[in-house]
């Protein structure tokens, strides 16, 4: 007779076929001997076939864009699915929004849930203009995590908040690294006649591209890609069209998680100009610099504390002030100038800041019994 695995519910409320961290803690729970059973609503886009190997079950009718109404029928939804549909030796919760049903549902079932936390829903203020929504959320988090021991997180800073909040609990670091290349890659070199940057994630306002527009605006040496679509696509495309450099920036739309670090090398620069929108951005750990120092590319990055934690202790990449086109392209003439520093650092760094670096840790942390 074969052993059964132990079953983990994994609810997550996102776009999952873009979701790359899900991806990476499915496959990371799989290694340690779980059945990951991953509970979504309905996908924006088609679902790649790296999700092939895993159970999933839409439970909702609708998609991310009906907005507060999607999310009360995948809350509907997800309680039986607890309660009836399996039995599960832990909830491993993604991100906050099914939080506090996870919390309590799991407590009355007598099951360990852990919290891997996205971003600090207490801490979300200028993002939410709302009064009553930014009352609701930071009460959805503060009940949630009254049940809840386990509590990862994506960069120190996020830890530092949430700590001064919740002393007692266990944190573990797991940035949004990605996994490691598999083939060595070969040495980036720059050609000061033709540098290209590559932008690498989710289109919304504060990643403030329409100031690089403008900084690169009759640089014709140096183009851009774009991967990547959001709410602000259509903006930053009539950007694009209104400066008349069409011919230095490319949009590629979206792109299946697993095909982007493919896409990276062979580009000279990263960036990612994401500015302080709320303290929860501010003090977090950007995936898409990740990806960039994975292949190699130095970064150009914004201002934020997360940003300025992490290069001050790798230094991989210059930071600018992310509105001001002049700061943006001398960020960009020094990492030109200074480019085999930049590079070489991104290389050394990339050895540590991968998934595979932090899974054993992980497993550490979910499943301390084994050491």
């Amino acid at each position: 007779m074969t052993d059964l695995k132990p079953k983990v519910l994994v609810p997550i409320f996102t776009n999952l076929a873009t979701d790359y961290r899900c991806y990476k803690v499915v496959c990371s729970l799989r290694d340690m001997g779980f059945e990951p059973v991953i509970i979504s609503n309905k996908t924006m886009s088609p679902l790649g076939p790296k999700w092939d190997a895993f159970e999933i079950r839409i439970i909702t009718r609708t998609t991310l864009d009906r907005g507060m109404l999607n999310f009360a029928e995948f809350i509907l939804r997800l309680v039986p699915q607890i309660l009836f549909f399996g039995k599960y030796q832990m909830i491993f919760v993604e991100d906050g929004f099914p939080l506090l049903v996870c919390s309590v549902f799991g407590k009355f079932l007598g099951k360990e849930v852990i919290y891997d936390s996205h971003e600090l829903w207490d801490e979300l203020d200028s993002q939410i203009k709302n009064t009553f929504i930014k009352f609701f959320w930071v009460r959805w988090q503060a009940y949630s995590l009254l049940f809840i021991k386990k509590i990862i997180c994506v960069s120190p800073l996020h830890i530092k908040a949430l700590k001064n909040k919740y002393p007692k609990k266990d944190y573990f670091l797991l940035p949004n690294v990605p996994f490691k290349y598999q083939e060595s890659l070969p040495e980036q070199k720059i050609n000061h006649d033709n540098i290209k940057l590559i932008f690498s994630g989710y289109l919304r306002r504060d990643t403030n591209l329409e100031f690089l527009f403008n900084a690169i605006k009759g640089k014709e040496h140096i183009s851009l890609t774009i991967v990547g679509e959001g709410m602000a696509f259509r903006f930053f495309k009539q950007q694009v069209e209104g400066l008349g450099i069409q011919d230095q920036v490319t949009f590629m739309g979206l792109v299946p998680f697993e095909n982007i670090a493919g896409l990276l090398p062979g580009n000279h620069i990263g960036i990612d100009l994401l500015g302080a929108a709320c303290s929860s951005i501010d003090l977090t750990w950007s995936n898409k610099t990740f990806d960039y120092i994975q292949a190699g590319l130095p970064v150009l990055m914004g201002t934020t504390a997360g940003h300025t934690e992490l290069n001050k202790e790798y230094q991989v990449g210059v930071q600018v002030d992310p509105e001001s086109a002049e700061d943006i392209i001398a960020g960009i003439e020094k990492l030109v100038e200074e480019y085999a520093h930049y590079a070489d650092n991104a290389h050394k760094a990339g050895e540590q800041l991968c998934w595979e670096h932090y899974a054993k840790g992980l497993e550490q942390f979910v499943l301390p019994q084994r050491t």
